[in-house]
């Protein structure tokens, strides 16, 4: 094979295709942005195209036939969830697959992220997990300042995954409908200062792009630091 993708927009980075090779013949190569992107030693590929039958981007049949599974989910653990942007779901899914001896990477954004083809209801991975931007709408009850996260079960594998979990959690099953936004219908849009920010990480380094760049103002940083104490509290009244 000569290369795995014509666009950087086609690579999503995933790796995929470097753990299958059964010749090694892949390896990882960072591009001016820093990103990684798999490189063909040509000497070494037999042409079995595992890489082709692994990569997601290629792959878009997996979970069709799957019947989709929506809750609403907090954890239990409200410290955990005072840290976590949402209900504190992935920290719990995380410590799963790490004690399965898996492996658990950081989200980037990368060029892949803002044409990217999985900004549907479906979805290659197992399980989704967002933010549960509706849920005043879906279950007011349900509702509390810390936040609650939407999760979608696309196949037996994630079915089977959170069920393991689910012990952490306090749990409402919905419908899709209740869960749907934005990003499952389209990719995130690509910010205005996305190309100026690149080009001054790599000239000027991380700490001056988080000043110039930082977003999260003083008032959302008061008020995350204080959810758990409020929430302590409206238990003691409660009691």
């Amino acid at each position: 094979m000569e290369k795995l993708y014509i666009n950087k927009e086609d690579c999503c980075g995933c790796s995929a295709c470097l753990n299958i090779c059964p010749k090694h013949a892949i390896y990882m190569k960072q591009d001016e942005k820093g990103y990684l992107y798999p490189e063909i030693r040509k000497d070494s590929c037999v042409n079995c195209r595992l890489c082709e039958k692994v990569c997601p981007l290629k792959e878009k049949e997996k979970n069709k036939k799957f019947e989709k599974i929506a809750y609403g989910v907090k954890n239990k653990d409200e410290h955990e969830r005072a840290k976590s942007s949402s209900g504190g779901v992935f920290v719990e899914v995380a410590k799963y697959v790490l004690d399965n001896d898996g492996v658990v990477y950081n989200y980037i954004l990368r060029d892949s992220c803002y044409s990217c083809k999985f900004s549907s209801m479906e979805r290659q991975g197992d399980i989704t997990i967002g933010d549960f931007w509706n849920i005043k709408n879906a279950n007011e009850t349900f509702e509390d300042k810390l936040g609650v996260s939407s999760v979608i079960i696309n196949s037996e594998k994630g079915k089977k995954i959170f069920e393991t979990v689910k012990k952490e959690f306090d749990i409402i099953e919905c419908s899709l409908n209740d869960i749907n936004q934005k990003n499952l219908n389209s990719p995130s849009p690509k910010p205005v200062h996305y190309e100026e920010f690149q080009r001054l990480i790599a000239e000027k380094g991380f700490e001056y792009c988080l000043k110039k760049y930082g977003s999260m103002k003083m008032l959302e940083k008061i008020r995350r630091a204080l959810s758990p104490i409020k929430q302590r509290l409206k238990n003691m009244i409660r009691h």
